[in-house]
C-alpha cells in the first residue's frame, strides 16, 4: 500500500458521518471532564502471591504446551540481582543523579502465568516479565521465561520475547533459548473471519498487557472463533459519543493482547487498484487519490472506522478492480458538512461532489466503513515540536531530526542539522545566523507510526488545569508548560465542541516517529507529544498513567502535538 502521511492509530478516521449513538453519562464530580489516572504502584513490599488456579481458556491455548493459571504478580529477584540492576542503571551517571532500587522497581514486573507441561522445560514455571516505559508509550517491553524455581534459573524464551531487550534483562537471565517455541503461546499470523474467505492479519504482538478481570469498555466483540475464543474489536470516542474501529485484539491467558488488522485490499501499493465508475467516468486510481483514514503526525495503522450507516441512504457508484463495491451517500449536503474540505482552496458543493470525496464500503462482518479523497483529508504535520537543551555548562551541540519530511524549521535546518552553542539556562546561540533562540523549532511529516488507545476526555473550561497537572506529571517544568499552553490552548479552543479527547505519547514511541541525533549525547531525554480530537459528548476512555523519566545532567526536553482537525492559525 502506498504510504500515506501518518495514518492515525488513535485508530481512526475520526471524521464522522454523524452516527447517532447513545450519549454516555458524564463522570462523577470528583473527576470532572476526564477519566481517572491510575498511578503506578510504588509500594516497597512485594504483593502476596495467592495460590494459582486454572482458568477457563480457549482451545488454542488449552491444547498447547502451557497449563495456564490466573496471572499473579510475584517477587522473583534476589537482593544481589537488585543491587546489580541499580549498578546498571547508574552506569556512566554522575553520582549526584544516582537512583536507588525504589526508583526502579515499579518499572519491572514479573507474573507467574502457568506451568510448562511439555519439552525440555517441563514442570518449570512460565514467567512473563514486563519492563514499563518511563513516561507514556504504546507498550512496555514484554519477555517470557522458563523458571527453574528450585535452582532459581531464568531462561529467556527468545521466540516469545521482545526484540529489543533492556540491559536489566541480562542481570537475571541465566541463558537465552533462541529456538524453543511453545505450542499455544504465540498466536498465528492470520485468523479467518467467520462465514467468509477473508482473514485478519497480525500487526503487533504483545501490544498491551491487561491483568484485570473486569470488562473493558474500549472493546466490542468482533466475532467468536472456535479456536481462539472472543476476537475483540477496539472502540474509541468520536464527536457523536462513541465509534467502533477496525483493529482486532486477541487476549492470551497470560494477559497479553495481540493486535490484528483487516486489509480489504482496496488500496494497492503496486498502483494496480482502480475505481470503475457506474456512470462511465474515467477510472480513478485508488492509491493516488484515496486513504483509509484521516491523517495525524505519528499515529498509524491499518485500522479503519466502522460507521453507523443506513444502507438506504447509500447509492452504488463504482467498483474496485478487486471487486469491492463502493457507495456514496444520497445526502450530499450532510457529507459536505461532516467531511469538510481542509485544503486551502475554496470548493463549492458541486465541485466537492465531483471529486467523490467520501466512499463507503462493507467489510466481511457486514459493517460499513469509508475511504477519503486526499483533497479533503486533514493535515498530517507534527505541530510545533520544540527542543530545549539544558547542558550543565556551556557547550556546542549538534541536533538532527530523523523525520521523513521537514516542512518548517526555526532556525534554518541544514543538511547537517542545527549546530548551536547551548547555555545552562536553555538559551541557544545559532552559528549559522549568529542569532540567539530559546529553543529549536520544527514541523514535519513522518511515515512511521505509533499506536495509542488511552487518554482523557476534558471539558473546555478545564483545559488549562488539565495541562498544568498532566504536563507536570510528564516532567515538563513551568516554562515549558507555559510555552506548550501558549501555543496549543488557543488553537484547541478555536472550535465550539465542549470536550476534547487527549492522548500523549512519550519518548520511546516518538523516537520511532522522529528520532533525534544529539551530539554530545544527553544524560536524559524527555519527549512529550499530544494528540487531540474534538468531541460533542463525554465518553469513557481507558485512562493513561502519566510518569516521567528523571531529568539529570545534560537534559534535552521536547514537546509537540497534532490533531485530526486543522490546528494552524
Amino acid at each position: 500500500m502506498k504510504k500515506f502521511s501518518i495514518l492515525l492509530a488513535i485508530l481512526a478516521t475520526l471524521l464522522l458521518i454523524g452516527c447517532k449513538l447513545n450519549k454516555p453519562s458524564e463522570p462523577p464530580a470528583s473527576t470532572p471532564g476526564q477519566s481517572p489516572v491510575t498511578e503506578p504502584d510504588t509500594s516497597t513490599e512485594a504483593p502476596k502471591t495467592p495460590k494459582n488456579t486454572e482458568i477457563s481458556i480457549a482451545p488454542y491455548f488449552k491444547n498447547g504446551d502451557v497449563t495456564f493459571s490466573k496471572p499473579q504478580q510475584i517477587e522473583i529477584l534476589s537482593q544481589e540481582e537488585k543491587d546489580e540492576i541499580v549498578k546498571v542503571a547508574n552506569k556512566n551517571v554522575d553520582p549526584k543523579y544516582a537512583v536507588e532500587w525504589s526508583s526502579i522497581k515499579s518499572l519491572l514486573s514479573f507474573y507467574d502465568v502457568g506451568k510448562i507441561n511439555n519439552g525440555i522445560y517441563k514442570d518449570q514455571k512460565l514467567i512473563l516479565f514486563e519492563q514499563a516505559c518511563e513516561g507514556p508509550c504504546s507498550q512496555g517491553e514484554i519477555n517470557r521465561f522458563a523458571y527453574d524455581e528450585i535452582n532459581h534459573k531464568l531462561t529467556m524464551l527468545k521466540e516469545h520475547s521482545a526484540q529489543e531487550n533492556s540491559s536489566y534483562v541480562g542481570v537475571f537471565t541465566d541463558k537465552t533459548d533462541k529456538t524453543t517455541e511453545l505450542k499455544g503461546l504465540t498466536l498465528p499470523e492470520k485468523i479467518k473471519i467467520p462465514n467468509s474467505d477473508k482473514y485478519i492479519e497480525i500487526e503487533t504482538r504483545d501490544v498491551y498487557l491487561e491483568m484485570a478481570d473486569n470488562e473493558h469498555p474500549q472493546y466490542n466483540t468482533g466475532f467468536e472463533d472456535s479456536e481462539f475464543g472472543t476476537v475483540n474489536f477496539s472502540k474509541l470516542p468520536t464527536e457523536s459519543g462513541g465509534m467502533t474501529f477496525g483493529c482486532f485484539f486477541v487476549k492470551s491467558p497470560d494477559g497479553t493482547l495481540t493486535k490484528y488488522r483487516y486489509n480489504p485490499g482496496l488500496i494497492d501499493e503496486g498502483g494496480k487498484d482502480w475505481i470503475n465508475w457506474t456512470n462511465g467516468e474515467k477510472a480513478t486510481s485508488l492509491s493516488d487519490n484515496y486513504v483509509y483514514n484521516d491523517s495525524g503526525c505519528g499515529y498509524g495503522g491499518m485500522c479503519y472506522t466502522v460507521e453507523s450507516v443506513d444502507p438506504n441512504d447509500l447509492i452504488l457508484v463504482g467498483k474496485s478492480t478487486g471487486g469491492i463495491e463502493l457507495y456514496e451517500s444520497k445526502d450530499s449536503q450532510n457529507i459536505y458538512e461532516t467531511y469538510p474540505n481542509w485544503s486551502n482552496t475554496e470548493m463549492p458543493l458541486d465541485e466537492y461532489l465531483k471529486i467523490h470525496p467520501v466512499l463507503f464500503w462493507k467489510d466481511p462482518l457486514d459493517r460499513w466503513s469509508v475511504i477519503l479523497n486526499n483533497i479533503i483529508k486533514p493535515p498530517a504535520e507534527c505541530g510545533k515540536p520544540v527542543i530545549y537543551l539544558y547542558p550543565q555548562s556551556e557547550i556546542d551541540v549538534n541536533v538532527k531530526v530523523g523525520i521523513d519530511r521537514l516542512t518548517e524549521t526555526i532556525p534554518a535546518y541544514s543538511s547537517e542539522g542545527w549546530t548551536v552553542h547551548a547555555y545552562p539556562d536553555g538559551s541557544l546561540y545559532n552559528y549559522a545566523d549568529n542569532q540567539t533562540y530559546p529553543y529549536l523549532y520544527w514541523e514535519g511529516e513522518s511515515d512511521n507510526q505509533s499506536s495509542a488507545n488511552q487518554g482523557f476526555v476534558v471539558k473546555r473550561k478545564e483545559l488549562n488545569d488539565f495541562f498544568d497537572r498532566s504536563l507536570a506529571k510528564l516532567g515538563l517544568n513551568k516554562t515549558e508548560i507555559t510555552d506548550f499552553k501558549d501555543f496549543w490552548v488557543s488553537r484547541m479552543l478555536d472550535n465550539k465542541e465542549p470536550y476534547f479527547f487527549i492522548s500523549f505519547i512519550g519518548t520511546k514511541d516518538f523516537n520511532k516517529i522522529a528520532p533525534l541525533s544529539i551530539t554530545p549525547a544527553p544524560d536524559s531525554l524527555l519527549r512529550v507529544f499530544m494528540y487531540y480530537q474534538l468531541l460533542k459528548n463525554f465518553v469513557n476512555v481507558p485512562a493513561q498513567s502519566l510518569t516521567a523519566p528523571e531529568r539529570k545532567g545534560f537534559s534535552v526536553v521536547e514537546w509537540g502535538g497534532t490533531s485530526n482537525v486543522p490546528w494552524r492559525k
